[in-house]
């Protein structure tokens, strides 16, 4: 049997296909950093990724936001609302879109991005150390070329 056709076997479950997989690595590393966010500086897991790329992309629109994070637009709406709220991020009429806003991130939620960055590094770090330096070579260069897939995908679509 050629490597091809022994990608997925015919009888294959749900637990076999490599996007459960993926789904379930994503929930059980997601709720320990869900916790420590919610707790502490009251922001969900969007909130906090949206945070990250306001710190790295200010100012951004929605839309940005959708093609940087690759959630659907009602999630990143409501997360900027969220940031907004809590004082993370101004929002600033667009000057040539009155339908459209840029979100900046403030000076309070660039210092909490950067209190809570470090926390975050050590937990990726964690979940890295279980792999040697190859397999995280391997997983890390898998993951980038699958998401180039369906960027590329999506964007033929």
């Amino acid at each position: 049997m050629s490597d091809d056709l022994a990608i997925l076997a015919d009888d294959a479950t749900i637990q076999d296909f490599l996007t459960y997989k993926i789904r379930v690595l994503y929930l059980l590393s997601g709720r320990k950093t869900t916790r420590y966010l919610a707790g502490r500086y009251d922001l969900t897991l969007i909130g906090w990724w949206l945070l990250g790329q306001l710190a790295l992309h200010s100012p951004a629109t929605v839309t940005d936001m959708v093609e940087l994070t690759k959630h659907d637009k009602a999630q990143v709406s409501r997360g900027l609302r969220q940031l907004h709220n809590r004082g993370y991020s101004d929002r600033q009429e667009h000057p040539d879109d009155a339908r459209s806003v840029f979100y900046k991130i403030t000076r309070l939620g660039m210092d909490v991005y950067e209190e809570i960055l470090p926390n975050r590094v050590a937990a990726q770090r964690d979940i890295l150390k279980v792999l040697d330096s190859n397999e995280r070579q391997v997983v890390e260069g898998a993951l980038d070329k699958l998401i180039k897939h369906f960027v590329d995908e999506s964007q033929a679509n």
